[in-house]
């Protein structure tokens, strides 16, 4: 410390008079790069600077003329600092910024112009963090999102698994990695098992529709996966090993290293399943039946290759990256022997590649004008084929029947850029544009091929009154090469009870806040569901050039109230929802063989959740309750449902022994579903209440480098509830949940 305050001296010493230094408060530091905004008693903005390397600026004449200046201080990692300044004749002044205590959950930067703090966001952004997910011993989106409240999830042995948000099936849900949007839907889903999570930083879940920053199918809501950034290691490695009881092996390594100004970061990783039947048991052997009939499996065999490599190249102010990820999979689905000699079957394989490229530029430009750019593009592949296989010679042969080989390729060319500049105290303008480009080329789409170009503009203006009251509306125009787009407007309002930006105490603080929003959402139909046309032995589904787009109107109140003193804090939360989609697009019967997508009145959903967290020293108990209520059409008759769901996570860190135990549990109430019959009938079911439960104890070695969690997954069993659902052309009246009660064994390395 000594030193530090000695270096700072030094400082001062080769500095002219009239300058303000910014420093680390616990630290004394300097804090380089922290944007000064000054403001005359008028709140007029008279100066911007950025700190040079030595978090310091000099102050001009004209600024040192006012007895008094108003300063608003911001930097990355810390609070916003607010302060009052009257010089001295020679004098130099400091601001001490206090930085967030816990940096990954405090800053947001889904849907906002800049990254922020979360509480001064007009958004309701829910965060999971990287730590979060470790814990839970999580290896894809689908592990997390398990425990997550308003969510639902859908199984499917060939699709994977699909997401359901506020009620709204995972086609108007978009999932982003940092910023820039999935594609390579099944079902309209994407497949959340394919997405992996050991380069991943924080997930940030923003719900209801953003479709004025993020376009299309996002009237649910909108899922950011953040990546790791290097900002500050010279070298680290993190090496993780995972085993499940069910038939999961994982490895995965994560390397950071600086050059110069380079950070880079490479991940390669292997997941590998091999299949389960309800009658598997864990850690047993099984008897081999005859004529090898154990070799078709209810959750298929998969395997999956992924890596990334990502640069980022940091200047004073802007941040370059350079990012390529790719992504292999092959699921095999072997089939049953067929009788009477069990001597040949029919398998079939399916291959997944994915590959990104994308870049991003961040930062301060000249005049404190603030960029975010990103531009990408992604290529996915699907390959279907099926297989004769001669179980006694092990030889095989692709099969001739119409529909039973597939080749689909989508390409995806997006860019998307904004610029925000802080006009007046708390009045912030961003603009920006929006591009898309989607290319499909298949067997099973009309013509072989068919595209789609969205080119849209977005205008938001943020503005703060009296500090604690910000209004944000905002608006999207935008041009469609295949439909007419209205303009999509939103308006966000926040209003925080305490002053969230002068709180330096960490011995006390008290915040709370209530938000409200309306939001516009829209979806253009995609273009599977405008150009399909699929016809075998098995399906006649063609696609509707003659679909309207779905449109929605969202509104959401939201009630946050956070407590802190000394260690213990309380969160409490409260939100209530109402989303009204017109024009939902389904898969309909348009005669007794065929079926189409097709445009249905509406769907309306609506609810409530409250929350509320205690954290008291290294224990930390969570519990949320949540109400989603949907109205059905059926058969010209409306019908409304309303369904529980009961969320509650207990974690506990025993430094002694520098031990943890987490239980994370989940209970969904009774679900209902609409069934179509063989006449085209609607009837109204549900799928049986179920609770689920996760636990599991970990304990760090060797100085916090090693980590070895020991853990159950599905502590009650689940597999198969009965249900009756449909899916337009298929239904089933059964539900995959899961595995069974599985056991795991996760072991981390950093170095």
């Amino acid at each position: 410390m000594k030193k530090k305050i000695f270096l700072l001296i030094c400082i001062i010493m080769k500095l002219p008079a009239q300058n303000i230094c910014v420093i680390d408060k616990h630290t004394n530091t300097p804090v380089p790069f922290a944007r000064i905004s000054i403001y005359n008693t008028d709140k007029k903005l008279i100066f911007q600077k950025t700190t040079d390397e030595k978090g310091c600026i000099t102050l001009p004449d004209e600024v040192i003329q006012h007895d008094h200046i108003f300063a608003q201080v911001y930097a990355f990692n810390y609070h916003l600092k607010d302060e009052t300044i009257s010089f001295t004749q020679s004098s130099v002044y400091f601001v001490a910024l206090q930085k967030l205590s816990q940096f990954l959950d405090e800053i947001v930067v889904t849907g906002e112009p800049i990254p922020m703090e979360k509480q001064q966001s007009v958004f309701v952004v829910k965060t999971i963090s990287e730590q979060k997910i470790q814990s839970m011993g999580a290896q894809n989106l689908k592990d997390v999102l398990l425990n997550e409240n308003n969510v639902q999830l859908s199984n499917d042995p060939i699709l994977g698994t699909g997401i359901n948000l506020l009620g709204l099936s995972g086609q108007a849900v978009k999932i982003l990695i940092d910023g820039v949007p999935m594609i390579g839907r099944l079902n309209g889903n994407i497949d959340l098992s394919q997405i992996n999570l050991n380069n991943i930083q924080k997930i940030e879940i923003i719900e209801g529709p953003m479709a004025v920053k993020y376009g299309t199918d996002a009237m649910g809501g909108v899922i950011n996966i953040i990546t790791k950034k290097n900002k500050d290691k010279k070298f680290s490695d993190k090496f993780l090993s995972y085993y499940e009881s069910n038939g999961t092996y994982n490895i995965n390594n994560t390397t950071l290293f600086q050059y110069n100004k380079h950070h880079f970061n490479i991940t390669l990783g292997r997941n590998f399943f091999d299949g389960w039947r309800p009658d598997e048991k864990p850690f047993s052997f099984e008897k081999i039946k005859v004529a090898d009939t154990l070799r078709n499996k209810l959750w298929k065999p998969r395997e999956q290759y992924y890596a990334t490599i990502n640069d980022d190249i940091v200047f004073q102010k802007l941040t370059l990256g350079l990012y390529a990820d790719g992504f292999y999979e092959i699921i095999t689905d072997r089939g049953k022997p067929f009788a009477p000699y069990y001597e040949t079957a029919i398998d079939n394989i399916y291959r997944t590649m994915r590959n990104t490229q994308r870049s991003t530029l961040k930062g301060f430009l000249i005049n404190d004008y603030y960029l975010d750019a990103v531009a990408a593009r992604t290529d996915y592949l699907r390959i279907k084929n099926a297989y004769y296989k001669d179980l006694t010679t092990l030889d095989q042969q692709l099969t001739t029947n119409s529909g039973d080989q597939d080749t689909s390729r989508y390409t995806m060319y997006m860019s998307r850029s904004s610029i925000s500049k802080k006009i007046l105290l708390n009045h912030t303008a961003e603009m920006g544009y929006d591009m898309y480009h989607e290319k499909a080329r298949s067997s099973i789409i009309k013509n072989k091929a068919a595209e789609q170009t969205d080119i849209a503009g977005f205008f938001s203006y943020s503005a703060t009154i009296k500090n604690n009251f910000t209004i944000k509306p905002a608006i999207r125009f935008s041009y469609n090469s295949l439909y007419h787009t209205p303009l999509i407007p939103s308006i966000h309002l926040l209003y925080n009870f305490s002053n969230v930006s002068l709180q330096d105490s960490l011995a006390e603080s008290k915040h709370s806040s209530l938000r409200f929003s309306y939001a516009k959402g829209f979806r253009t139909p995609s273009l599977k569901e405008l150009f399909l046309n699929f016809v075998d032995i098995n399906h006649n589904i063609i696609g509707n050039s003659h679909l309207k787009p779905e449109v929605s109107d969202f509104w959401n109140l939201n009630y946050h109230l956070q407590y802190r003193k000394n260690k213990f804090s309380y969160t409490l939360e409260g939100t209530a929802f109402y989303n009204d989609v017109r024009n939902v697009i389904t898969l309909g019967m348009i005669n007794a063989v065929q079926y189409s997508y097709i445009n249905v009145d509406r769907i309306q959903t609506t609810g409530a959740n409250i929350g509320n967290t205690f954290v008291y020293r290294q224990l930390s108990i969570s519990s949320k309750v949540s109400f989603i209520g949907k109205k059905f059409n059926i058969n010209a008759n409306s019908a409304f449902y309303c369904y529980p769901e009961i969320i509650c996570n207990i974690q506990y860190l025993y430094k002694k022994w520098n031990t943890g135990f987490n239980v994370f549990s989940k209970y969904t109430g009774k679900m209902p579903y609409v069934k179509i019959n063989s006449d085209n009938a609607s009837s109204l079911t549900y799928m049986k209440d179920y609770y689920w439960m996760d636990m599991n104890i970990y304990k760090n070695l060797w100085k916090d480098k090693l980590q070895i969690t020991l853990g159950i997954k599905n502590l009650f069993n689940l597999t198969i509830l009965n249900a009756s659902a449909s899916n337009g052309a298929h239904s089933s009246s059964q539900t995959l949940l899961g595995t069974g009660r599985t056991y795991f064994i996760q072991l981390i390395l950093n170095i």
